[in-house]
């Protein structure tokens, strides 16, 4: 009778360690990583440790986390400028066309001049830095052009670009 109890136990947990092994192989994310935990470490501190993480989770759905307000407004700044077009007669003038900006250090930003007054003007949220590389677009990307290493200065409190950003028509 013994013998058969051995013989049942051993099937159950190369059982186990077969199911665990296709788990272990699976591409589902996170997945691996927690049938591992479960190998490693007792199973009452592996489900208590992904509730403690589960209710954090479900928290930080309904209310803020307490630093992260502190930790993510860290080093941002409002950078601004003015994209104007140099006419085929040499004639500089405000981009009065849709645009959108790109920092090759952060994201995507716009569309700007979607107001009536269109006076090539923007600003974006990005990490204080010495230079920016820059791109700039409008809607059907005719107007394509980069700006690498672009200085900023402080006027009056906010941080510009030194020198307008200029696309050929």
């Amino acid at each position: 009778m013994n013998k058969d109890n051995d013989n049942s136990s051993r099937a159950k947990k190369n059982l186990l360690d077969a199911f665990f092994q296709i788990l272990i192989e699976s591409k589902i994310p996170y997945l691996p990583t927690i049938v591992k935990c479960i190998q490693l470490f007792p199973k009452k501190y592996v489900i208590v440790f992904l509730i403690g993480v589960l209710s954090i989770w479900l928290y930080s759905l309904v209310f803020p986390l307490p630093l992260y307000n502190i930790l993510s407004k860290q080093n941002g700044i409002l950078l601004y400028g003015n994209v104007k077009i140099k006419e085929e007669e040499g004639v500089i003038k405000p981009f009065k066309n849709e645009f959108q900006v790109g920092v090759l250090s952060g994201r995507r930003q716009g569309p700007f001049n979607d107001t009536e007054e269109a006076d090539g003007s923007f600003s974006l949220e990005v990490p204080l830095l010495k230079k920016y590389n820059i791109v700039v677009w409008d809607e059907q990307f005719s107007n394509f052009r980069y700006f690498g290493d672009k200085d900023v200065q402080r006027v009056d409190g906010k941080y510009e670009f030194q020198h307008d950003l200029i696309i050929f028509n």
